[in-house]
């Protein structure tokens, strides 16, 4: 009886240890499934994430080339997540679906091969059991070739779902879809946004999704096209499921904002942050409206949040200051600004608020002055345009 007790709690924590050894191994073999073909096929990087959904800050790296680094926890408990980041825009949808199927392949095929060694050449019972788990483990993996509809959020806060979902996708799209959208993301990732735009717009609204609204929505901001924009993303908005980023929720807020819909973007922004209370462009583009609807407590509210999480962020400073000038604090507004542009002499809204102040202490060639820089350093300041014109109308006629 001894002996059994003894036996039993030598056996229990071996088999323990090989069950997390094996499911280590089964998850990084999974992902170099993936990775292998995306490096055979695209040019481009391949980044594997072991234990996270992208987290590169608190993981350990190692780079085998210039293409080809992983990043990893050093707690194996946290390996049952990870995933693989490439950029498709160059592979075709064949090649897509060789990359998404062989991650559960790859160990399925290397647990059978291990299961017909160890039993065929009559190895020690010790690797005929870790074989035999290594095949359980293995076949436990093949779970991701379900369709689960469900999101998983990544670190960047975008959308990625299992692998057995994206494959349903991709048969379910047809080639000429795939090569648009690929064609799509191109143009967008070398910032040419009209061309990528023109792309988005060619398919039909049904392919039009949440992941890649991000881009459409980006690329309709990054030309003003905030109608446009709209447009977009009421499509993905009117159906009865969608999962939405805080992110994307930022944006769409924003839209709204530059819509002159104030009340419907803090709907938005509010929507952003109950998801990600310390989302930064949410934050702010929330500060910033309440300075638009002459809140301008609660705007310095947002801006003292986000300078707390990013203490040298010049347009929190530089918008606080001008919140300030608003309340009559005037010279606390100014010590605002001018931290601002000693954070960065190039932040436009810096010169906008300085600007203000100027305009509100009388000083009208100077404010003009202002007004003009912050127009020159980022032609899409918010109603720039009109205060040049406010600032001019106060000068005297010559």
């Amino acid at each position: 009886m001894h002996d059994l007790a003894e036996y039993f709690f030598f056996i229990v924590p071996l088999f323990f240890l090989i069950w997390i050894f094996t499911i280590s191994v089964t998850i990084t073999l999974h992902e170099m499934g993936h990775a292998i073909p995306a490096l055979i096929f695209t040019k481009e990087r391949v980044v594997i994430y072991l234990g996270s959904y992208g987290n590169e800050h608190n993981s350990i790296k190692l780079q085998f080339s210039k293409k080809f680094c992983i990043y990893f926890k050093v707690n194996v408990f946290k390996w049952r997540t990870g995933m693989v980041q490439f950029y498709s825009s160059n592979v075709s949808k064949k090649q897509h679906l060789v990359i998404l199927i062989m991650g559960p392949l790859m160990s399925l095929i290397l647990a059978c091969i291990a299961l017909y060694v160890a039993f065929s050449y009559d190895l020690h019972g010790f690797l005929k059991l870790s074989a035999i788990i290594f095949s359980v483990s293995a076949l436990i993996d093949l779970r991701n070739i379900y369709p689960n509809p469900h999101p998983i959020i990544t670190e960047s806060g975008s959308v990625t779902y299992c692998d057995g979902y994206q494959i349903a996708r991709l048969l379910k799209n047809k080639e000429n879809y795939y090569t648009k959208l690929n064609e799509a993301y191109k143009y967008y990732a070398e910032a040419n946004y009209h061309e990528a735009l023109n792309c988005f717009e060619k398919l039909k609204p049904d392919y039009i999704d949440e992941n890649n609204l991000v881009f459409v929505i980006d690329a309709c901001l990054q030309l003003r096209l905030y109608s446009k924009a709209k447009e977009f993303y009421a499509i993905v908005m009117n159906r009865p499921v969608h999962n939405i980023t805080a992110e994307l929720w930022g944006q769409i807020g924003l839209i709204e904002s530059m819509l002159d819909d104030h009340h419907t973007a803090f709907i938005y922004y509010n929507d952003a942050l109950a998801i990600d209370e310390v989302n930064m462009n949410s934050l702010s583009n929330r500060a910033f409206t309440y300075i638009q609807l002459n809140q301008y407590v609660e705007a310095i509210k947002d801006f003292d949040l986000a300078i707390k999480l990013q203490p040298e962020y010049a347009y929190a400073w530089a918008n606080k200051g001008y919140a300030k000038i608003k309340l009559d604090l005037l010279d606390d507004g100014l010590a605002d600004i001018r931290y601002a542009i000693s954070i960065d002499e190039n932040e436009a809204y810096a010169h906008y608020a300085l600007g203000m102040y100027h305009f509100e202490t009388k000083k009208f060639d100077k404010a003009l002055e202002c007004f003009h820089r912050a127009s020159e350093l980022n032609p899409d300041t918010y109603k720039i345009a009109e205060k040049i014109k406010m600032a001019e109308n106060e000068l005297p006629a010559i």
